[in-house]
Formats: C-alpha cells, sequence, structure tokens
C-alpha cells in the first residue's frame, strides 16, 4: 500500500515533460480517493504510534488532496489538534469544501476545537441543538452534559444524559449520572444509577470496570481511615489492573466531592499499578489530578507534564496545566509581607 501511495503522490507533484503527455500526469477520480484513503490510514497510524515528524510528512504530502477527502480532512484537523493547534484545526473542518460532508465525528472535533479556543459558549450552544435531534450521537449529549456540569448546571447535564437513555442504556452516561448524584448527595438516586449501571455491566465486557465504580462510590468504609494499609493498596491496585477503564471515572469523583483519604489511597494504588497499566496516559493524568487534591501542585505538575508526551492533543490535560499555572487562592490573599517571609 505505502509503494502505491508513493507512486500516485508523485503524479500530484511531477512537472509536464516534453517525452510525456500532460493528460498521462493527471490521477483519476478513483485513484485520487484511492490515495486519500492511504494517507488519512498512515496519518492514524503515524499518531497511533507517536511518531509525529512522520505524520508531519504525510500531512504535507497530502494537503493537495484535502479538498476532494473529507475523511483526509478529518484526519488533517485531528493532526493540528494533537500538534497544539486548534485554530488550524478548526481553520480546515470549517473550510468550504468540508460544510457540506461535516458527519457526526467531524462535527464533534469542531466542538472540541471551540473549548479549546475558549469559544465554549459556541460549541454548547451547537451541541444543544444537535442532541435534541434523536439522530444525534451520544458522543454530543455527553460533551454537552460535560459542558454543563463543568458549568455547575446539574440539572441542564442531567437532562441531557437522561436524553441518552431513551436510546440506548449506555454505561458512560450511567457512570456520569452516578457521579452527579453522588456529587449532589442524593445517596437515593445514587443507588437507583449504580444499580442500573451493574444491570448494564452485566451484559457485556465491562463487568469488572462497573463494579469497581460502584463499590467505590458507595462504600462507607473506605472514609475517615487516615493513611491507607499496605493490603488495602495493594488489594486496590490489583482491581484497577483488572479494570483500568475506570480510573479516569474515579479521580472524577473525587475532583467533585473530596475525600483526602480515598484520594491517597487510590494515588497509591495507581503509583503501585502504573508499570502494568495498558493506559499509561490515563494514569498519569489521574495522579496529577490526584497531586492536585492531595495540595501537591509540583507533583501534580510533574505528572501532569509526564502524561502530555503520552498524549499531545489531550484538551482536559490542558486545561489541567492552565489551573496549575495559575496561583492558589490562599496566596493570592495572603498579604505580600507574609508571602515574602
Amino acid at each position: 500500500m505505502g509503494g502505491r501511495i508513493a507512486s500516485l503522490l508523485a503524479r500530484f507533484h511531477r512537472t509536464d515533460r516534453p517525452d510525456r503527455p500532460a493528460a498521462a500526469a493527471t490521477p483519476s477520480p478513483a485513484e485520487k480517493t484511492l490515495t486519500a484513503r492511504g494517507l488519512a490510514d498512515a496519518i492514524d497510524r503515524a499518531m497511533d504510534l507517536g511518531l509525529w515528524e512522520h505524520a508531519e510528512r504525510i500531512a504535507q504530502s497530502a494537503l493537495p488532496l484535502a479538498p476532494t477527502s473529507a475523511r483526509l480532512g478529518e484526519r488533517l484537523a485531528r493532526l493540528r489538534l494533537a500538534q497544539g493547534r486548534p485554530e488550524t484545526a478548526l481553520a480546515i473542518i470549517d473550510s468550504p469544501w468540508a460544510r457540506g460532508e461535516r458527519h457526526a465525528s467531524l462535527r464533534l472535533l469542531r466542538a472540541v476545537c471551540l473549548v479549546q479556543i475558549g469559544r465554549k459558549e459556541e460549541a454548547h450552544s451547537d451541541l444543544l441543538r444537535w442532541s435534541k435531534k434523536s439522530t444525534a450521537p451520544l458522543d454530543a449529549r455527553l460533551m454537552l452534559a460535560l459542558l454543563e456540569w463543568e458549568a455547575s448546571d446539574d440539572h441542564a447535564a442531567t437532562l441531557a444524559l437522561l436524553r441518552n437513555l431513551k436510546h440506548l442504556e449506555d454505561p458512560r452516561t450511567l457512570e456520569l449520572l452516578l457521579l452527579i448524584a453522588t456529587r449532589q448527595e442524593r445517596p437515593e438516586q445514587a443507588q437507583v444509577w449504580a444499580r442500573r449501571l451493574r444491570e448494564c455491566s452485566a451484559f457485556g465486557g465491562g463487568s469488572a470496570h462497573m463494579h469497581l465504580l460502584c463499590d467505590s462510590l458507595m462504600r462507607p468504609q473506605l472514609r475517615g481511615q487516615g493513611e491507607p494499609t499496605d493490603e488495602q493498596v495493594n488489594m486496590l491496585a490489583m482491581e484497577l489492573i483488572a479494570a483500568e477503564q475506570v480510573i479516569p471515572t474515579l479521580v472524577a469523583a473525587q475532583q467533585f466531592r473530596p475525600q483526602r483519604d480515598v484520594a491517597r489511597l487510590l494515588c497509591k494504588a495507581i503509583e503501585q499499578a502504573l508499570d502494568d497499566l495498558t493506559n499509561r496516559f490515563h494514569a498519569l493524568e489521574a495522579l496529577a489530578r490526584l497531586a492536585l487534591i492531595l495540595d501537591d501542585r509540583a507533583e501534580a505538575r510533574r505528572r501532569a507534564e509526564e502524561a502530555l508526551r503520552h498524549n499531545p492533543m489531550s484538551a482536559s490535560l490542558a486545561m489541567l496545566l492552565e489551573e496549575l499555572d495559575e496561583k492558589p487562592q490562599e496566596a493570592i490573599d495572603q498579604p505580600p509581607q507574609e508571602r515574602a517571609a
């Protein structure tokens, strides 16, 4: 495939020669489609492997074909977003040739770009209109709910998530509803969502993940125990290795309803399990957020910068580093002479 793509690309950059008719250098529509598809897949592979320079070289070769393929345009936009260039990614998505073919994944990508460049209200407005349609994907309502939750509008977030449940008993939607009920200190409602989450997990492969989430949120004996014991750390570390998908959700629960002893236990367990986890990025980001909960900003920055090397396109991580760049409120409120001391 690579050799064929290279030979086809050569035809886009070849100048006319006296011994070659001009028409022979013009690729057919079928060849353009094949080349664009191959380039899109090649960019995907390079990004998955972290080969950013190679991905950029492919992208430069792909630029002449971008207006002919929405798929290739989307990959180019994703690459620019991963490179920390959301404005460029948005410009690609908003190009005239892309507007008529903007499918769901490209529309979601546009919302991510808008959030990253500070146009959250525009992203929110589009997601709100879109999410009311029965054809909207679950991810659109999930993203809308997260924006509502960030704005502390739990009611609006819940409404968006409930629309998802009209279409499918989605575990991610139930997880977020469980977290909202937990933050609101509504234990009875939290139990309802936990029960539905357990039932949902019984029909899929994420059973351990779901049970660990429910147990961690509903387990009162974890609270008020001070320093975790080695036995507790070892037990939780083994559970996390078996169901590591739950780590971001457990950390989110601590962010919205902090329990320092639980956060400390979770932090130690993740550190112990780190070398055995397949998604190191999520684990490092979790450690950064837990360190912030535990008021260790230096450790939070160290872990966040380490995580950034694994996933440069993470919007949530960029927001975390922004938060770490801000001075803590107590340092701002402190008189100058005390800060100097």
